[in-house]
């Protein structure tokens, strides 16, 4: 059975959201009750408050789209988004080959983006990302609260990755204790352009 697909958003938080991210809710409830929308997850960005992050997990990318054409629902949910953002950064998809549910319900989740240049081996990258998950799952056991890399489905040059953590400390003392996790980001940095983006995610819940 196909894995859910996650849509990712990063916004602008306005001074309704920063007093009180729970008014998502209300805000967003279009959204929770769509058909298709199995959890909605959303926090301010740890290093850079400025900024909220929204995940949806979509049963499929297909009850996305329905709710973009839905002529009454769709314009009461942008209605709902200006409500507590200035803006919207970015709205993308990604496709997961491994259950990333413990990574959004961890302490700390990590949403990076690896943008691939046309002019770099996309398969090298993968492979490059590929490894490192597998090195930090390995090395970092006990840290790492599972999670894997997912593909954009909007840019095909756009590796996703969602991973939890217990804290950022942890997280920065866990990659910095692991010189071979730090070589093969030093090498994937070399090719790819890296977003990298943490929150403490909180669970919507239907009203």
């Amino acid at each position: 059975m196909p894995l859910p697909t996650l849509e990712i958003c990063k916004f602008v938080a306005n001074e309704a959201y920063r007093t009180d991210p729970t008014a998502i809710s209300s805000a967003l409830d279009v959204l929770l009750n769509a058909p298709g929308c199995l959890a909605l997850y959303h926090g301010l960005d740890l290093e850079d408050p400025q900024y909220f992050h929204v995940v949806v997990v979509w049963e499929d990318i297909q009850f996305h789209r329905a709710l973009e054409q839905d002529e009454v629902a769709y314009p009461t949910l942008l209605a709902g988004i200006k409500a507590i953002a200035v803006s919207r950064e970015y709205l993308l998809h990604a496709n997961f080959a491994i259950d990333v549910n413990k990574a959004l319900n961890a302490p700390l989740t990590e949403l990076a983006w690896w943008t691939i240049p046309p002019v770099a081996d996309k398969a090298v990258v993968v492979n490059l990302v590929q490894t490192l998950m597998t090195t930090i799952h390995r090395e970092c056991e006990g840290e790492i609260l599972a999670g894997g890399m997912g593909q954009c489905v909007e840019e095909n040059n756009k590796l996703c990755v969602c991973l939890g953590w217990h804290s950022l400390e942890r997280f920065k003392a866990s990659i910095q204790g692991s010189p071979e996790a730090v070589e093969i980001i030093d090498r994937i940095k070399g090719i790819a352009e890296l977003e990298l983006k943490f929150a403490k995610l909180t669970k919507c819940v239907k009203n």
